[in-house]
Order: structure tokens, then C-alpha cells, then sequence
């Protein structure tokens, strides 16, 4: 069963390479033959003050980063999560990692 989980993978892996190769080469093409001022790429992204800018064989998407929502955002997330450690006990932390614990001893042949 493994080798043909290891198989697919590897033809997977093959066949997604194939079409990357054959998208590389019809945009040299369509770029040296068709429009050349202007030239396609694949993937390309960039990053101006508040908006990253991924363009994807010439389509343009705007996304906006206003970091100041985003910090917010972040802190408030971070607060929610201390609290919830803050009002668990001891006890229950220890209850919590003892499955780690003994899978980390399994692992490594500790006692």
C-alpha cells in the first residue's frame, strides 16, 4: 500500500511540474511573439504602503492591509488566548499534557 501512496506522489509530483514547465514556456512565447512591452508573468506580487498587489497571468488582485485593524485584531486575539490560559488551572494544564508527555517518552525511550 505504501509504494503505491509513494507512486502517486511522485506522479502527482511529475505531472504538476509538467504543467508549470508548459505554463513558463507559452508565456516566453506569448511574450516574445505578442506583446513584449508588456510582458506576463506567471506569479508576481508586490507590496505598496497599505495593499499587497498579487498578479496572476495578468489578472491583478488588491489586497488591503490596513495595519491598524490588523494589530488590533491580533492583540485582541492574544489577550483571548492568556485569558483562557490565565482561568485554567494547574491541574488541568498538567491533565492537558499528559498525552504529549507520553507520547514525547514513547518517542524518545525515557521512563
Amino acid at each position: 500500500m505504501q509504494t503505491t501512496s509513494k507512486s502517486m506522489l511522485v506522479m502527482m509530483g511529475i505531472c504538476i511540474g509538467m504543467i508549470f514547465f508548459s505554463l513558463n514556456i507559452a508565456l516566453n512565447n506569448f511574450n516574445r511573439l505578442v506583446d513584449p512591452e508588456q510582458p506576463l508573468t506567471l506569479l508576481n506580487w508586490r507590496t505598496a504602503e497599505d495593499e499587497l498587489e498579487i498578479s496572476l497571468l495578468g489578472e491583478t488582485l488588491l489586497i488591503s492591509l490596513d495595519s491598524s485593524t490588523w494589530l488590533i485584531n491580533a492583540c485582541q486575539k492574544v489577550g483571548e488566548q492568556a485569558g483562557e490560559l490565565f482561568s485554567i488551572d494547574r491541574e488541568e494544564i498538567l491533565h492537558r499534557l499528559a498525552p504529549v508527555q507520553q507520547k514525547a517518552r514513547e518517542i524518545t525511550g525515557w521512563p
